[in-house]
């Protein structure tokens, strides 16, 4: 874990420059780190390879229905993701826990019409959840708060966050479950070191209040934190993207969220 924790002074960093790719029908071709392709390929597989212990995530961004599968670089099926017209598919790997390697993301047209936009995001960034003061410092300012963020230009992002068993932290969004999600694995377990969209939304232990989700680590251990974009893919001047901010659980205010009013300021005290 030493090793690990040298990383422990970084913060959630944009993800780095992207590349769009224009990609004829029936594509099959590498897929780099960060890199989108655009296409409206009927079928179409994406191969790519972690590099580093961390975890990283391949998504779908489409206004029609493309469903995500992904394979080892034996063939074998590891996790799909099938949700429905306009909603982004995605699936990580753990790779604090799977061994470094090869995949292959197939993305497969469901229905309706239009482009989607695919991308894979390696882990590269980890957030410290800061311990919880309540002081009513300004929203993004507020040194209390940590943060899930993707750039308007990108599909997904994926950041780790180290956390201990029965460690709780809140977020601050109604729409916890569209755009914020929390990956988890069981070190004993290695069929959860790959996570799919729906077993993501599925971690045991969260409630809610104030507007806010609070999350609850079921085991100690590197987790991920996913922020999924509201748009597909586009420029923006200056730079916009979605964000989510995260501040630790307080056990002296167990049913209140700090940043339920973010991005506004803190509200001081309970």
């Amino acid at each position: 874990m030493q090793r690990r924790w040298m990383r422990a002074g970084f913060t959630i960093a944009a993800v780095a420059a992207t590349l769009l790719v224009a990609q004829s029908a029936y594509a099959s071709s590498p897929l780099a780190d960060g890199a989108i392709v655009d296409t409206n390929a009927v079928t179409a597989s994406y191969t790519f390879n972690t590099i580093s212990d961390y975890w990283s995530i391949v998504g779908v961004a489409t206004s029609a229905d493309y469903d995500l599968s992904l394979y080892d670089v034996g063939g074998s099926l590891l996790g799909t993701s099938d949700y429905g017209t306009g909603v982004t598919d995605f699936i990580a790997i753990n790779s604090n826990l799977r061994p470094l390697g090869w995949y292959s993301a197939t993305v497969t047209h469901y229905s309706g019409t239009g482009s989607y936009y695919v991308q894979q995001n390696q882990g590269h960034t980890v957030a410290t959840l800061p311990v919880p003061d309540n002081d009513g410092v300004t929203g993004p300012g507020d040194p209390d708060l940590a943060f899930a963020s993707v750039d308007s230009q990108n599909v997904i992002s994926v950041s780790d966050i180290y956390l201990t068993a029965g460690q709780q932290f809140w977020v601050n969004t109604a729409d916890t479950g569209q755009y914020f999600f929390m990956l988890e694995s069981n070190p004993a377990d290695p069929s959860t070191f790959i996570r799919t969209r729906a077993q993501a939304t599925a971690i045991a232990g969260t409630s809610t209040a104030e507007g806010c989700t609070l999350y609850t680590a079921n085991y100690t251990g590197w987790h991920g934190l996913v922020e999924v974009s509201t748009d597909l893919p586009h420029a923006t001047s200056p730079q916009q993207g979605t964000a989510n901010a995260l501040d630790g659980y307080d056990p002296a205010r167990p049913s209140t969220c700090p940043q339920r009013n973010f991005p506004g300021a803190t509200p001081a005290g309970p």
